[in-house]
């Protein structure tokens, strides 16, 4: 950066890893505030050991009301120096940003979800809180499904149809965790938004959910109207990716309820089916709005794990024998 331009802070205020933190150029009260803020959000999603994170508490132009300049993009190129220079362990960034209506179409392509939760106000400014989790493949996998999107064609570790992670049974049959979602409300937003912008809506929708199905390495099986349903190899990886769809459509105005179950199911060319599917949208149909909602096969295979859950108590499942135990996650 030039001396020139003194509202922009260091690109890297902070770099963190699990268990082990340093924290460079803390030189202003802004800093302070949402350092504090985004410590919290990460005690509360710890990381694996050996994954890092990026804090940029303050990278944008206050001067020009962040309105994209040259000054914001030669900002944007230092911190993806920074961010390429840091993999493969760098697994989050966190930043913000006074005006995400202007930056959002910015940054949601890029994969910044706003943590609306983790908001700061100091001296009468919101400072906007977003976070880029890169997903277990880190900055080399966000590349590959960034260039993938662009081209239309389905970056080179997600072309699988299904990750072998050595469950797979004869006859088709594979052990996995559904994932169930549903905009909440979808038929009277329609109503009041009109055709083309509800269209629009939907289209950024979709955009976010296939941009973390990616990140997580899920499997999109099929899109109805304005939910989806998606398949995963790994339970742990299903919660992280509903959770951070269910916190990240709130900019869009909607929330949206996740249903997951973890079980067998009938695998072919272009489908997947079984009793583990139906289980899995009864889930979802349960799930209040923000909710997402497992069954007890997915609580006990992420046993040991940091994620927590909230018992919401036994249901009849329609069409399925005898009472459910079902568990929303902890945000």
């Amino acid at each position: 950066m030039q001396e020139s331009e003194p509202d922009f802070a260091m690109v890297v205020n902070c770099l963190a890893e699990q268990n082990q933190r340093s924290v460079l150029a803390l030189d202003t009260y802004e800093t302070f505030g949402l350092m504090d803020t985004w410590l919290r959000h990460l005690n509360e999603n710890s990381l694996a050991s050996g994954e890092r994170v990026l804090f940029l508490p303050r990278w944008l132009d206050r001067a020009t009301g962040e309105i994209p300049s040259a000054a914001v993009g030669a900002c944007f190129l230092d911190i993806k120096r920074t961010y390429m220079e840091l993999r493969p362990g760098l697994r989050r960034i966190y930043t913000a940003v006074i005006d995400w209506n202007t930056f959002e179409p910015i940054l949601f392509p890029l994969g910044f979800a706003p943590l609306e939760k983790f908001n700061v106000t100091i001296s009468g400014i919101t400072y906007h809180t977003l976070m880029n989790d890169f997903g277990p493949s880190s900055i080399d996998g966000w590349l590959a499904k960034l260039i993938g999107t662009e081209l239309g064609v389905a970056s080179a570790d997600t072309r699988e149809t299904r990750p072998s992670n050595g469950i797979g049974i004869a006859d088709g049959r594979q052990l996995l965790t559904v994932l169930f979602t549903d905009i909440v409300g979808s038929t009277e937003k329609a109503l009041k938004y009109g055709d083309r912008k509800w269209q629009n809506l939907l289209d950024r929708h979709h955009a976010l959910v296939r941009l973390e199905l990616a990140r997580f390495q899920g499997q999109e099986v099929d899109t109805a109207g304005d939910g989806f349903f998606a398949t995963f190899d790994k339970a742990v990886n299903t919660i992280e990716c509903a959770s951070i769809v269910s916190q990240a459509v709130g900019v869009l105005g909607i929330k949206i309820r996740c249903g997951l179950h973890l079980g067998e199911c009938e695998v072919t060319a272009d489908a997947v089916r079984g009793i583990t599917v139906h289980i899995g949208a009864r889930v979802a149909s349960k799930a209040k709005a923000g909710e997402v909602l497992v069954s007890i096969t997915v609580k006990e295979a992420v046993a040991g794990s940091e994620i927590c859950f909230a018992n919401r108590g036994a249901y009849e499942l329609k069409g399925k024998p005898g009472k459910w135990n079902l568990y929303a996650v902890k945000h």
